[in-house]
């Protein structure tokens, strides 16, 4: 906005089309993360053998108290454990057509989807949307102290993600001692680095290039061509 440099696609209105843009890129983060998050695991754990492993390490974990435990009271998540089991013998006994079919409904479910519908309902619901964003005297009782506190851990989330992402990638590359598990080898990081920021932006630009100007499915948008390129 500061530069100028989106004036030549938006006209005299560039903060309604950064407003715009950010919508868009919200809806590409939404759907990219709930792909992610249904995709990623069946690709990671295609056969499920290791479902039983995981439980017993699960089981194992939970008398060991560290960061991963549970804050909630004893009582509480041995209620919730027997749920869990009871439900799981439940499942069980289900056809394995059935299981099938719940298990890949039930992966669709994701925390990512589910922060989208809760987005949807707000958005279409005027008197939550009044809440939540509009001014106290208006009627939004939460925008004080909720949603303001919700923007600022928002606000947050990208560059807490990039220390993350960097430690994680950093511990990955290094090999403990006595761990016989490999580093990643040089050139596959280069030929993922290679695809993701040289092949997709010359391969994915032209694309929307021709499909923005020779065909109407992208609408009239500029900055949606922006966006997407």
């Amino acid at each position: 906005m500061t530069t100028g440099i989106l004036t030549s696609i938006t006209g005299n209105d560039v903060a309604g089309a950064v407003d715009r843009s950010q919508s868009y890129f919200l809806i590409n983060s939404m759907v990219s993360n709930t792909a992610t998050f249904v995709i990623g695991p069946k690709l990671l754990n295609c056969d499920g053998d290791d479902d039983e492993n995981e439980e017993e390490e699960a089981s194992q974990q939970r008398e060991e108290a560290d960061e991963n435990t549970s804050l909630l009271p004893k009582p509480i998540t041995m209620r919730i454990s027997s749920l869990e089991s009871t439900a799981s013998k439940h499942f069980n006994r289900l056809p394995s057509r059935l299981q099938s079919t719940l298990s890949y409904i039930a992966s669709l479910l994701n925390p990512t989807l589910w922060g989208a519908l809760i987005s949807l309902f707000v958005g279409l619901t005027p008197s939550v949307h009044r809440a939540l964003f509009a001014n106290s005297q208006d009627g939004g009782w939460l925008n004080v102290w909720f949603t303001s506190s919700v923007r600022n851990i928002g606000d947050l989330f990208t560059s807490l993600q990039m220390f993350v992402v960097g430690t994680k990638l950093s511990d990955s590359l290094v090999m403990p001692k006595g761990s016989s598990s490999p580093c990643p080898p040089n050139k596959a990081i280069a030929i993922i680095f290679l695809v993701r920021f040289v092949f997709w932006g010359v391969f994915s630009i032209p694309i929307i290039y021709i499909l923005a100007t020779k065909t109407k499915l992208l609408g009239d948008d500029p900055m949606l061509w922006w966006s997407m390129m």
